[in-house]
């Protein structure tokens, strides 16, 4: 019996149709993500309304992921903007042509005091810019890599 040639095997394997499956596990753990921040959102707005102790630790998961800022951590000037998806596009309309690894996004906002420098933070702005792109919002020419769509260039919502 002859050994399997490789060759067949590399051209019979579901490349595109693994990716396909990956795409959509990493879309159902991000709901998964969602449904994890709400519940603990709702947690601490109880704990609020009761009057006791919110859970420590947990300020930033009781905001929308992806949507609303944390705390800022320098400055919170008059032109800080509201929202981590704002901040996102603030940044990129900086370099509306550029492709921005996440890396120098984060950098960005981090130096503007516009983002925490904490793992946490770095995962919501992952979590923000995939959404992002999944709602259009931006472009993702590559894996790691986002830009404004050209509607998205001069300012405009």
């Amino acid at each position: 019996m002859a050994a399997p040639n490789v060759d067949d095997f590399l051209r019979a394997y579901p490349e595109e149709q693994l990716r396909r499956e990956i795409e959509q596990l990493e879309m159902e753990l991000l709901d998964k993500r969602e449904e994890l921040e709400l519940v603990q959102r709702w947690k601490h707005l109880r704990a609020l309304e009761d009057g006791s102790q919110p859970d420590g630790g947990h300020e930033a998961d009781a905001e929308a992921e992806g949507e609303r800022q944390p705390a800022r951590v320098e400055s919170e000037g008059a032109d800080a903007p509201a929202t981590r998806r704002e901040a996102i596009e603030t940044v990129m309309r900086e370099r509306p042509n550029h492709s921005w690894k996440l890396s120098e996004l984060r950098e960005a906002l981090v130096a503007r005091g516009w983002l925490p420098d904490d793992e946490a933070s770095n995962h919501r702005l992952q979590v923000t810019a995939s959404r992002m792109a999944k709602r259009r919002q931006l472009r993702r020419p590559r894996q790691g890599y986002y830009r404004l769509p050209p509607e998205r260039r001069d300012g405009s919502e």
